[in-house]
């Protein structure tokens, strides 16, 4: 009888954590952004960022691969698809809070880019 109520268990647990769960589609709330790639900060603490024709500046984040070969894009057109991240605010006047290696706009987690001719 234990087992038959721990087996029971398990699997209602199990089916609980996986019905709260959500799958992100690429349609949410991704944006596209087009500019010049830069490297900011001093060796050994530097982080790379994209600077848009519009002003827009964006630190760059994503998987170690990626960011190493968008860091050999510097200075080159590219076009980058991501997500962006929440810019923290201060609860006493909304504004923005910005931390270490983050622009102006906030981070940009990259999907996707590729070379603007």
């Amino acid at each position: 009888m234990k087992r038959i109520f721990l087996a029971s268990l398990i699997m209602l647990t199990t089916l609980m954590c996986f019905a709260f769960s959500k799958p992100k589609t690429e349609e949410d709330d991704s944006i596209l952004v087009e500019g010049l790639v830069r490297v900011y900060g001093n060796e050994p603490f530097t982080f790379i960022g994209i600077v848009c024709d519009s002003g827009e500046e964006y630190s760059l984040i994503g998987d170690a691969n990626v960011i190493s070969e968008l860091r050999n894009t510097q200075g080159k057109k590219i076009q980058v698809k991501g997500y962006q991240d929440e810019v923290k605010k201060t609860s006493d006047d909304d504004v923005p809070v910005f931390l270490f290696e983050t622009l102006k706009n906030g981070k940009l987690n990259v999907i996707d880019w590729k070379f603007v001719k």
